[in-house]
Order: C-alpha cells, then structure tokens, then sequence
C-alpha cells in the first residue's frame, strides 16, 4: 500500500475507531450499573469485530491484536463462559490504551508499550465462569454520553470521509420529502401548460389557413365569421396560459426556495464539532514548548453551515498556534515583565447581522513593529513606506519565524488566513490591545449565493463574482495605448493595466488580441482597477457557490463551482488570485478544468459496515477505473441494488441489520440478480463459513487475513 493512500486511510479510521470505542465505553459503563441485554452484547461484540478489520486494513498490528482480544472476551461472555464484570476493569483499561496509542501516532510520539495490556487480555480469558447469570433479555439500558475530553485528539483529526455524514433530523426529512412531492406536481403542470400551448399553436395555423384563402380573390366575407371566432378562442387560450404560466412559475420559485432553506438549515451544526480539540491541541503544543497557558473557548454552541466550519477550521487553528508561537511569552519573560507566568489564549464567537464572527485574542507580546520593519526590508522593502505595514503580515510568504517546527509551521505566515477567509467573501481585521493581539474573522453564517457573470475564456466556461466587476465593456484596439511598454485602457478618465486574460490563466498556449473588436470586463481589484480581455459574455445567474473537488481545489486561482442554466459545473475565479496574477506572471499555465468523463468501466456495491474498509476497497476499485457505490449493510445493499444496476458485488458477511450471507441470500432468490456475482471478503475463515457462503451461490469466498489487492483485482476481471 502506498503511503498516500496509507495517509488517507489513517484519515478514516481515526473517525472510526473512536466511534467503535465510545459505543464499547457506553456499553461498559451501563453494563456496571444496570442489566444489560444480549442485543447490547452482540453490537459491542460487533463494534470489536469491525475495529479489527479496520485496523488491519492501515496495518496497525497493536489495535488490531488488541481489538481480536476484545471481540474474543466477548464472544465468551455470549457463550456465558466469561461474566463481564470480571472483565469490565481490563477492558476500560485497553480502551484508555488504545486512545492513547493512537494519540502518540497522530502527534508522532513514542508510543505506549502495549506488552502488558495485551498480556492482561490474554490473561482474562482464561478466568473461571461465574455462576452470576448477567444477560437480561428485557432490560433497559440508557444511552451514555461519551466526556468531551475522552474523544482526546483523535477528534481534532477526524477528516476528508468523516465530514461527508452528517445526522439530520427525521423531522427534516419529512419536509424535505413533502416538499419535492409538491416540486413534482408543479413540474407536472408544466405538461398541462404544453398542452395550452399546443393548442393555441393548432389556432394559429387555423388562423393562417383562414388568412390565406382571405388574401385569395374570395370574397372576405365567406371566412369573416370563422376568422373572428378563432381569433376570440386564440385570445382567451393566450391569457389564461400566460396566466397559467405565471401562476406555475411562481409556485415553482416559491417551492425551490422553501427547499433551498430547509437543506440550508439541515447543514447547519454546531462550531464545538469542529473545534473542541482545539483546547486540546494547544495545551500540548504549550507544554512541548515549555509555556504556560490557559485556554477560554466561548460561544461553541452557534450553529454555521459544516462547508463553512471546515473552510474556516485551518485559518482559526492557524492563529491559535500563532499566538503561541508568536504571542504569549515564555513564563519566565512574563516574570519579568509583571505579567501572570500563565499565558491567556481566547477564542469568542458570536453572530453579528447573519456573520459569524471569531475573535483569537492572546495577552502576549503583540506585533513586534521593529521585527516586522526587518523583514520588510529584506522582502518588501516599498511596504516600509506604508502606514499600513501591519497589513504586511498578511502577505503570501511574509513570517518573521526564523525557523521551522510543528509549532510555528513552515514560513506562510497568515496568507493563507487571508486568502481562505476571502474565498468566503469574508473579512479579516487585526484589533491591537494591550497586552496582547487579537484577530477577528468574519465569515457567513451559510453557504451564500453569489451574483456570477458567466464567460468563456480559452474555450471554457468561466465565471467571476459580480461584486468584484466594475464594467462590461465591447471595445475596439484603438482604445488602447502602450505607456512605459505596458498596455493600457482608458476607462473613466483614468490609463488602467489592459491583460489578455488568456495569457494571464494560460501563458503558454493563449494568443493575444486577434480581432478589431472584443469583449472587456474592468475587475477591481486589492490595487487598481484593470481591463481583461476576454473571448465573449455568456450570462449572468444568481448561483450558489460549491466547494471544488480534487486537485483544483488546492488552487488559489478557484472561489469554487457554480452551475449553470444547463446544469454545467462552472468554475468561479478568485478576484484576489487574478489581480495577483498581473503583479506575479506565472511561468506555467493555470490547471485548466476538466470535467470527469464517466467511466465505462463496470459498477461494482461494495458492502460493509467499516468505512475503514469501504474507503480501501472503494479506493482501489476506483484506481482501476470501476464505478464503485457503498453501502453499510445488507439492508442498504439491497436498497441500492433495486435502484441501480450493478455489474458485480463485493459484501462483508458480519454487519448490522442484515449480514452479508442473508445479503447473499436474498440476492440469489431474486430472478432478477441470479446472475449477478457476489464475492464475500470476510475475517471469518473457517471452513464452515467458507462453505456456507459457497452453498448459498458466492462466486469467490477471500478472508481478510490472507487479503492482497491483485488477488481481489484478478478475481474481479475474472468474473467480470
């Protein structure tokens, strides 16, 4: 396994392994007050069943050891050889390990020595049987509720596939649901007011036929009564289907827009899940660093929309370790100048008009003023001049860290606060105190639409926020004059910079002017207005604003994507990078965008209920070229398979709701997919589940343990 994929799959698993831990903590702690049923056993039973899989699946062979052990503990306490409560205290124990083990690999520290824990699971399956009888098939357990500062940092890493679910109310769904169904009736009548409108085309050629034979030498008179009654039913059929139109459209708006609303509201949650481990994190770093401080989190409750929370959650996280890194003083410099040993790092939220604001405040040193002048001397020597320097700070690659370490980063300085905080079309402002520093972020609540102006750019579609667009403009070449060897426009009595902004994106392959008249769009941006050229105006739509996928969304040149009135992605550019352009010519071509071609390649379900799991075996389905769909149990595969074609399946056997055998099962009693190949990639190996799920018509039967990808691969082209 390479160690790109190896990084992503570590993503996943820190989100799952500590939801497979705090399910097991929450069954242990009822367990040790109140009955528990067999139902509650066989789901921890399972949560150790998946862990194990899932571990393999990164290779980490000590949680992987250690979660078999578990699973096995509680196979005995199933099979009543075992009671739990003999063997409640090692498995806390084992639970507290593999939080911290896994919190040692993350912060890439020594990592616990796991011999004795191991050797005491080991140690407890061997215990004699109580006679104490602890399943009661009718108990009732509530649900526990994991301590904030158990999720430790593994929740400050949870990532990428994690962030992709998220829990929304049945209450919201049923809107949502009802909703569509009143979206559809109103699409539906749509067809009713194409059938007006047939009909008052079959008037219209009446009418025509009517005119014809009047303009021969006939006499008028023989066709007036006719013509005058066709042009009364041709009048009433116009109005009322305008009118219908109207009415449809309106309702279609207001549908579209209570929809909008409503998705908007299921995306909102709460700031704490993104930013607990915050506290966490800086109290390490502060202790590596050999510095005090105290942490003051407020205002975690406000909801914002998740796109928002993960765009904002590395600019944020930036400025807290800023402010450790550049802020509070070591205790004892804070000694010496009567402050408190004990730094104070604070991080406020509040909502102002619709805009979550976010203040990081620290009672430290604040800007250095001579250090930043420093600096400025050796990199950007015409900001010296300013008596705005302290916006320096913010300039791509501006730091006055002399060196690099995982506190202070690697040299970007707050750019990139700047730049992610701008893509959101948000503000950031610096407010001194005394003592100390303190950044404020203002960003929307939700996801905004935004006003787009559509145009095509070296055979692309793309487009740019109206707010940064001054004027559109159809000019000729004369209009232009060359002053100090650069070209310019004059544009309200002023010589702006004129770029071609096909050789701006593209240098390489764009030509310059080739035609005596063309398409200009002036663009304000952080200097002075410029003219760019263009290849022609498309359109202009209110759109809502979509984060990037892949490798564009690493590019600075990209707000993110629209779609069009055709339902085209459309790429939105940065305002900000583009002026940035003219100052930095690049030396190489911008990525150009390009949609993904959908593969012809076979569809494979893959079927399993560690996303540890789907996400290696999705990952390397995908590689090759296969359409790959999910899916959590047999239930959903089910579900899935009723709605989609599928070309071949791939299913774990234990899952919840409904195993892969019965899966299996149901599959092969359905004349529909009798044919469809099944294989099963399972950790149970023994020979009679191996049997079983042959019997029951699997075309391949892999066990985990044994799993190589070109076996699996092979197996598939195989089949296929």
């Amino acid at each position: 396994m390479n160690e790109r994929l190896r990084q992503r799959l570590l993503q996943v698993f820190y989100a799952e392994h500590a939801d497979h831990l705090q399910v097991i903590r929450q069954f242990l702690d009822q367990a040790g007050q109140t009955p528990f049923t067999s139902e509650q056993l066989n789901e921890a039973f399972r949560r150790a069943h998946s862990l194990k899989g899932a571990a393999r699946a990164v290779d980490l062979a000590v949680l992987e050891q250690g979660a078999h052990l578990v699973e096995t503990i509680f196979a005995k306490v199933q099979a009543q050889e075992l009671t739990l409560s003999s063997v409640s205290k090692v498995l806390h124990q084992w639970l507290d390990f593999s939080e911290d083990w896994l919190s040692a690999q993350l912060a890439q520290k020594p990592l616990p020595e796991p011999t004795l824990i191991l050797a005491d699971l080991e140690k407890a399956l061997v215990q004699n049987v109580s006679s104490e009888r602890e399943v009661s098939q009718g108990a009732h357990v509530q649900t526990a509720i994991l301590p904030e500062n158990e999720s430790g940092l593994i929740q400050n890493r949870i990532e990428a596939v994690h962030d992709e679910y998220v829990r929304i109310s049945s209450q919201h769904l049923e809107i949502l649901l009802d909703r569509s169904d009143r979206l559809m009736a109103e699409s539906l009548q749509q067809n009713v007011l194409a059938e007006n409108l047939r009909e008052i085309l079959l008037k219209i050629a009446t009418l025509e036929k009517h005119w014809s034979q009047c303009q021969m030498q006939v006499p008028v008179s023989v066709h007036r009564e006719a013509l005058s009654s066709t042009l009364r039913e041709l009048s009433v059929l116009s109005q009322e289907g305008r009118h219908q139109q109207q009415q449809s459209t309106w309702k279609l708006l207001q549908e579209v827009q209570y929809l909008q609303s409503n998705i908007r509201e299921i995306r909102m949650q709460p700031v704490r899940s993104v930013f607990q481990g915050f506290q966490k994190m800086l109290r390490r770093l502060a202790q590596e660093q050999g510095k005090e401080i105290q942490c003051q989190f407020t205002g975690l409750d406000i909801e914002a929309d998740r796109v928002i929370l993960q765009l904002i959650k590395d600019p944020v996280m930036h400025l807290l370790r800023n402010a450790l890194a550049h802020g509070v003083e070591w205790p004892e410099e804070r000694r010496q100048k009567g402050k408190n040993p004990i730094g104070k790092i604070s991080c406020h939220l509040e909502v102002r008009r619709h805009q979550l604001i976010i203040q990081i405040a620290d009672d430290g040193q604040g800007l250095n003023e001579s250090q930043i002048r420093q600096r400025l001397a050796e990199k950007s020597p015409e900001l010296l001049t300013s008596e705005n320097w302290r916006e320096a700070i913010f300039q791509p690659g501006f730091s006055t860290a002399q060196g690099v370490n995982e506190l202070r980063g690697r040299g970007m300085g707050l750019s990139v606060v700047a730049e992610s905080i701008s893509r959101l079309q948000g503000k950031y402002r610096l407010l001194e105190q005394n003592p100390g520093l303190c950044f404020e972020l203002e960003v929307p609540l939700q996801i905004v639409t935004y006003r787009l102006l559509l145009f095509s750019c070296a055979g692309q579609t793309l487009a740019l926020p109206a707010y940064a667009v001054r004027q559109l403009l159809r000019i000729s070449q004369t209009r232009l004059t060359s002053i100090e060897g650069r070209m310019t426009l004059m544009w309200n009595e002023r010589a702006i910079p004129f770029y071609s902004l096909n050789q701006l994106l593209f240098p390489e392959s764009a030509a310059g002017i080739v035609e005596n008249t063309f398409s200009v769009l002036i663009l304000e941006t952080d200097s002075q207005p410029i003219a760019l050229q263009l290849d022609a105006f498309l359109a202009e739509q209110e759109s809502l604003l979509r984060p990037l996928t892949g490798p564009a969304a690493q590019l600075p040149l990209y707000l993110g994507a629209a779609l069009s009135a055709q339902g085209d992605p459309v790429p939105v550019l940065n305002p900000h990078f583009v002026g940035q352009l003219t100052q930095e010519p690049q030396a190489s071509g911008i990525l150009l965008w390009h949609e993904n071609e959908k593969s012809q390649m076979a569809r494979i379900l893959v079927v399993d209920d560690s996303i540890t799991t789907r996400t290696l075996e999705k990952t390397i389905l995908e590689s090759q070229g296969y359409q790959v769909s999910v899916a959590v149990n047999g239930y959903e595969a089910l579900k899935k398979l009723r709605e989609t074609h599928f070309d071949l399946v791939i299913t774990d056997v234990q899952m919840p709701e409904m195993d892969g055998l019965e899966l299996l099962a149901q599959i092969k009693q359905n004349a529909l997919w009798v044919d469809l190949p099944v294989i099963v990639l399972t950790s149970l190996n023994a020979y009679e589940d191996q049997k079983r799920g042959l019997e029951l018509g699997a075309a391949a039967y892999l066990v985990k343990q044994k799993f190589e990808q070109q076996e699996l691969l092979e197996m598939i082209e195989l089949l296929l």
